[in-house]
């Protein structure tokens, strides 16, 4: 079934900032929810932030909610940065062993379980969600980050190489001085439950003297298995160019004016490193069939390039589609010119916010 479109611009035109800003650490909060979409490439930063500022004129009241965009933004460059990169182990091998109350949902810890379960129906919950289930099993429960990143990755429909592999660093307290922690009554904050009693349930200065709980011990093996479509043969124009997209880029306008061959790569020596559960790739598929003329290939880039040999092709940027081609466009991000340089994120942050001043002041003048 192919995805409405009509939605998410109806979604865009919804967004409140205001609301955004007040709520947004609670998992009941006023957030988007369009990180499927920009993850996907089905609608880029830039778009969302052109929709964040129709919202208002001021600039407190969308300063969180663009700042949240950013840091997005700022992951896909810092992730490509050497330092950073030399910083991730290869995540290889889809087998891994897990504490079973993780796998199961049934840690005893309700705001925990509820997201598990949710996460597992739905491949979508909150930030803060993420972040607690990610210092259970890091903190708690021993489990290296990279292994805590793949499963999680696994089972996200906004699966995201750079947000998801960073965050869990941050939580690990990889490249900071410090890592994430939470306890009951800061669980119990923000998503409106009261529960007491938990392992959790101390104050901040005994989390690192904690033992490992009891119901984290017990294991389970897992397999994260990618279940991808048969490859299929398909169809092309010889004189027509050739646009690449991939799970990182499902845009439907991307140079739709033009008639061409337009192909949905999805090799699978990517998700042999890269797992996605049968939701995710689902969610990709339907994405897709948004685009007109859309064909799959389930098959490797060399073959296919092989088949275009010649041609002109088309593909966007991303670091896990690194595949040559004639024409190599960089993704549509609110300021294309500006890169983090470094992990830390308010530098980055700070040259967005002055450039976009910067815009608006000129704006305002020729308007005069």
């Amino acid at each position: 079934m192919a995805f409405d479109c009509n939605f998410l611009q109806q979604a865009l035109k919804e967004i409140h900032p205001q609301r955004y800003s007040k709520s947004r650490n609670f998992t009941d909060g006023a957030v988007t929810k369009l990180s499927p979409f920009i993850s996907r490439g089905v609608v880029s930063t830039r778009e969302v932030w052109n929709a964040i500022l129709d919202q208002s004129e001021k600039w407190e009241d969308i300063q969180t909610l663009t700042q949240q965009l950013v840091w997005r933004e700022h992951f896909q460059h810092a992730i490509e940065l050497p330092d950073i990169a030399s910083t991730l182990a290869p995540m290889v091998g889809a087998t891994l062993s897990l504490p079973k109350a993780i796998i199961h949902a049934q840690t005893g810890i309700h705001a925990i379980d509820q997201a598990l379960q949710q996460l597992y129906e739905t491949g979508y919950i909150h930030n803060h969600q993420r972040l607690y289930i990610a210092a259970l099993m890091v903190h708690h429960g021993k489990i290296s980050w990279q292994d805590g990143a793949r499963w999680m990755y696994y089972h996200l429909l906004d699966a995201d190489y750079a947000s998801n592999t960073l965050s869990w660093q941050w939580v690990a307290g990889i490249g900071r001085d410090k890592k994430y922690v939470v306890n009951q009554d800061n669980i119990n904050h923000y998503t409106k439950t009261t529960q007491k009693g938990t392992f959790w349930d101390v104050p901040y200065e005994q989390l690192e003297h904690l033992e490992i709980p009891s119901f984290m011990n017990e294991r389970e093996t897992i397999e994260l298995k990618t279940p991808l479509p048969s490859a299929t043969l398909f169809t092309f124009q010889p004189e027509l160019p050739t646009f690449i997209y991939h799970p990182y880029h499902l845009h439907p306008h991307w140079h739709a004016s033009l008639k061409a061959n337009r192909i949905l790569l999805l090799p699978p020596s990517h998700f042999s490193k890269w797992p996605m559960s049968e939701k995710g790739i689902t969610f990709i598929i339907n994405m897709a069939q948004s685009i007109e003329g859309i064909q799959l290939w389930a098959g490797e880039w060399d073959e296919l390039n092989t088949l275009l040999s010649g041609r002109k092709i088309y593909i966007q940027h991303h670091p896990l589609f690194p595949y040559s081609a004639n024409h190599i466009e960089p993704r549509d991000f609110v300021a294309p010119d500006i890169k983090s340089t470094s992990r830390g994120f308010f530098g980055y942050w700070k040259k967005i916010e002055k450039n976009h001043l910067t815009l608006m002041k000129n704006e305002r003048s020729s308007e005069k």
